[in-house]
């Protein structure tokens, strides 16, 4: 059995959107199992992305956090900054 395209799962989505929500009848409208009807119904779709990169911000923020970094590694172990938060460092 070939890979179901990416036409075949939007369709099955418009089509249960629409309001035929039994795998059933969707799997037999468009002629596939209902397994396939219910991995194209349950993928979860990325939010699409139209927010262009600030190069500038991003570079003021590697500069900064390079500079805690390095700020970091001259100090001693125990006096670093740490990833998990502990109510005895602030």
């Amino acid at each position: 059995m070939t890979e179901p395209g990416t036409e075949l799962f939007e369709a099955i989505r418009r089509d249960h959107r629409a309001g035929d929500r039994l795998p059933c009848s969707l799997a037999a409208r468009h002629g596939v199992a209902r397994a396939t009807v219910k991995e194209a119904i349950s993928t979860v779709l990325p939010l699409p992305h139209s927010l262009p990169a600030d190069e500038e911000g991003l570079g003021e923020a590697r500069q900064f956090l390079d500079a805690l970094l390095e700020e970091d590694q001259a100090k001693a172990p125990d006096k670093r900054r740490s990833c998990r938060w502990s109510g005895a460092r602030c």
